[in-house]
C-alpha cells in the first residue's frame, strides 16, 4: 500500500487541481467570483490567479487539462507536487500582470498562459542532462508564442475568442522567473525523489 501511495504521490496535486477545474466549469456562477474583470487589480487580488481556473467551453477545458497532463506525467521528474503549484503560482501571477499591464487586458481565462510557463521552467530544468532536448522544447515554445502574436486578431472556431497571447508570454516569463527563484526548493524534491527512488 505505502509502494502504491508513493508512485501516485506525484500526481496528488495535479489531480486535486483537475477537479477543482471541473468543478469551476460544471458551476458556471463560479465564474463570476474567479474570473478577472476590468477594475484594478488591488480590489480583485484573488482573481490574478482563480482567472486561469475558468474556461469559455469544454474543447478549451479539455485541451488545456490535455497538455497539463502530458506535462504532469513526461515531466514529473522535474517538476511535481508542491514545486509544480508554486511554478504555476509563479506563472499565473505573469501572466495576468503581462496582459493587464502590456495589453490592458482584462477579460480572459484559461490555463494555458501557466501551462507555457511550466514548459519554460521543465526546459531549463533538464538543460542539464537533455540540453538538446530543453532546446527544442523552448523553440517549439518560441515558435508557439510568434504564432500566437501573429494571429492575434483571428479567433479560432473551438475556442470562440481571440488568443489571450499576452497572457501565453506572460505565463512563458513567469516560469522563467520561477527557476532561480525556486531553485533550493527543486533541489531538494528532487533529492527526495532521488532517494525515493533507491529505495523503492
Amino acid at each position: 500500500m505505502k509502494y502504491i501511495l508513493l508512485k501516485f504521490r506525484p500526481f496528488l496535486a495535479p489531480f486535486v487541481l483537475t477537479l477543482i477545474i471541473f468543478s469551476i466549469y460544471f458551476n458556471p456562477d463560479f465564474a463570476t467570483y474567479l474570473a478577472l474583470e476590468a477594475k484594478p487589480l488591488n480590489q480583485q487580488l484573488w482573481q490574478i490567479f482563480t482567472t486561469h481556473l475558468v474556461h469559455l467551453n469544454t474543447l478549451h477545458l479539455f485541451m488545456n487539462l490535455a497538455v497539463f497532463w502530458i506535462l504532469v506525467v513526461a515531466f514529473r521528474q522535474y517538476v511535481q507536487g508542491r514545486l509544480l503549484m508554486n511554478v504555476m503560482l509563479f506563472s499565473a501571477l505573469f501572466a495576468t500582470l503581462t496582459s493587464v499591464i502590456l495589453g490592458s487586458e482584462y477579460l480572459f481565462v484559461g490555463l494555458s498562459g501557466v501551462l507555457h510557463g511550466v514548459v519554460v521552467y521543465v526546459a531549463f530544468k533538464m538543460h542539464e542532462e537533455h540540453p538538446w532536448l530543453a532546446r527544442a522544447l523552448l523553440a517549439l515554445l518560441v515558435l508557439k508564442l510568434i504564432s500566437d502574436v501573429i494571429r492575434a486578431d483571428s479567433s479560432p472556431i473551438w475556442l470562440e475568442a481571440q488568443v489571450a497571447y499576452l497572457t501565453h508570454i506572460g505565463g512563458a516569463i513567469g516560469g522563467l522567473i520561477a527557476v532561480p527563484s525556486l531553485k533550493r526548493k527543486s533541489k531538494e524534491a528532487l533529492e527526495i525523489l532521488k532517494n525515493k527512488t533507491k529505495k523503492d
